[in-house]
């Protein structure tokens, strides 16, 4: 139900008291226009916060605060957020797992 949408972030990646953080927020980018057929999302400051618990655990805190723009009910961007997460997770889990075993 909800279309693509073009983001156009600045990023910052960071150690900090044994935390991984990484922050991002959208920035304006003159050059680089939308086509009428895709939305021109924002997001506000967001961002994850990785903190080690074990050799093999971690706590990931997630900060979200977008504005998808367009004409959608707050309850579809809610939930469609939250499958975004989930889905995130999943891929960045067998992503982990890839690289581990190659480092085997």
């Amino acid at each position: 139900m909800v279309s693509s949408r073009d983001f156009v972030n600045l990023s910052k990646y960071c150690f900090h008291d044994n935390k991984h953080i990484i922050a991002a927020r959208a920035c304006p980018n003159f050059e680089y226009n939308t086509s009428d057929e895709i939305i021109r999302a924002e997001n506000g400051p967001s961002g994850y916060i990785i903190t080690p618990i074990s050799e093999n655990q971690c706590r990931l805190v997630c900060l979200i605060n977008v504005n998808l723009k367009g004409w959608l009910p707050q309850y579809l961007i809610d939930q469609t957020l939250s499958m975004v997460q989930v889905d995130f997770i999943t891929e960045l889990r067998k992503y982990i797992n890839k690289v581990q075993d190659s480092l085997v």
